[in-house]
């Protein structure tokens, strides 16, 4: 998985998620691989393809973590801080998650999109997660719906529900 992050730089992760290794926008050798380690649980952390996902102060990007537990693989929104390869979880049950432009953490669980107030100093959701809307499209009972997020604040998603849902075994 890869991110292009606001600086230029493109982002690449490795060891399924346990590592991450940086190429400079204006050339050069790529950094040396970074492990990435986990502030509690073991998982693995995923970028998500929206340059919305980093934080303004450059050093931090949202991403997903993935543990497996008794009822499966659970993923998780979580943060990465790009200078000590330590990542967070933030909220349990969410992928996907940008920065809105007016400074709300937006993500998605099923085929819900929803946000929360984001305290920019602390790094951490402050007070209520509220659901934005539901209907979008989310793969199955797993997936969680994908959008993007535009500077201006526009929510661009693919609609219809939970796909895959409504199979069943004649």
């Amino acid at each position: 998985e890869t991110l292009w992050h606001p600086s230029g730089d493109i982002l690449v992760l490795s060891e399924g998620g346990k590592s991450f290794a940086r190429i400079p926008s204006g050339g050069g050798e790529p950094h040396a691989p970074e492990p990435i380690t986990p502030d509690g649980v073991e998982g693995a952390f995923g970028f998500i393809r929206n340059p919305r996902s980093a934080l303004p102060d450059g050093r931090h990007v949202f991403g997903e973590f993935t543990t497996y537990s008794e009822r499966g693989y659970d993923q998780s929104v979580a943060l990465l801080d790009l200078e000590t390869g330590v990542v967070r979880v933030l909220i349990e049950n969410g992928t996907e998650a940008v920065l809105s432009p007016t400074g709300h953490l937006v993500f998605s669980r099923g085929d819900s999109v929803l946000a929360t107030s984001f305290d920019l100093e602390r790094l951490e959701p402050v007070g209520a997660t509220v659901a934005i809307q539901a209907g979008f499209r989310a793969v199955a009972g797993y997936g969680d719906t994908e959008f993007s997020l535009s500077a201006d604040g526009t929510l661009v998603h693919w609609p219809g529900g939970i796909y895959g849902d409504k199979r069943q075994l004649v």
